[in-house]
């Protein structure tokens, strides 16, 4: 029994705010807000402040964005860019295979899930063969082991704007049996895009203190080009003699 009409207004208000955020709860995973953090820098040694940082959401049809005015001037100069996060497998059971996509202007690219180079662009010469066999193909899908949390890192080099797409394919013992079979026959209508939900913007403790000691040895003179011993490299700066 409610005295007067503003405690039915209280009332009615108080159930229509329950009833909306109770079907919010129901409607959204809990870790709908799991992002990845794109850093853009204005050098190729992904060294000092970012030009650009942002979250992102979706791996899926992401864009690396060049300031503008950079953008439109003539004399373009060499950015680097990095995705940096984890990916949460806990409620993933299956071994899984990754395809990425570039467009635009990019010079290399390079992505890794914990330390596997899954992907690369512009970088390494490779018969088709030779792709076929990299880690995270059908051919060599990676699998959570232990961990539900694996490392996912991706560095790129660009002049321009540049477009990416990583997706992945949940590889069940059917697939792996068969997976000669659907890489010849239509490989790319195995994958899906990556759920947003598994995407966390933080990594390991252990992973952080491991990115740190490597940015801290990769630095200095040194026989850094594999491809020449007889060039030394000023790192992170890039000069050469």
């Amino acid at each position: 029994f409610l005295p007067n009409t503003n405690y039915q207004a209280i009332a009615l208000s108080q159930m229509a705010a329950f009833t909306f955020f109770f079907l919010l709860s129901i409607l959204l995973p809990s870790n709908s807000l799991a992002q990845l953090i794109l850093d853009v820098f204005e050098n190729s040694a992904m060294v000092g402040s970012p030009v650009d940082s942002r979250h992102l959401n979706s791996l899926s049809n992401f864009s690396i964005l060049i300031p503008r005015n950079q953008a439109d001037n003539n004399n373009k100069m060499e950015y680097s860019a990095r995705i940096l996060g984890s990916i949460d497998l806990t409620s993933i059971s299956e071994s899984f295979a990754i395809q990425c996509q570039f467009l635009g202007e990019l010079s290399a690219a390079l992505v890794w899930i914990d330390d596997h180079l899954v992907c690369q662009n512009g970088l390494y010469n490779m018969t088709e063969s030779d792709a076929t066999m990299m880690d995270g193909t059908p051919s060599t899908p990676l699998s959570r082991l232990r961990r539900t949390s694996l490392l996912f890192r991706a560095h790129f080099w660009l002049s321009s704007t540049a477009k990416g797409s990583i997706r992945w394919a949940l590889m069940n013992s059917r697939q792996q049996i068969n997976d000669d079979i659907q890489y010849l026959a239509d490989i790319d209508s195995i994958y899906t895009d990556i759920p947003s939900s598994v995407l966390v913007p933080t990594i390991l403790e252990p992973e952080r203190k491991r990115i740190d000691m490597a940015e801290k040895v990769t630095q200095g003179w040194g026989i850094w080009n594999h491809n020449s011993i007889f060039d030394f490299i000023l790192l992170p700066e890039g000069l050469r003699i």
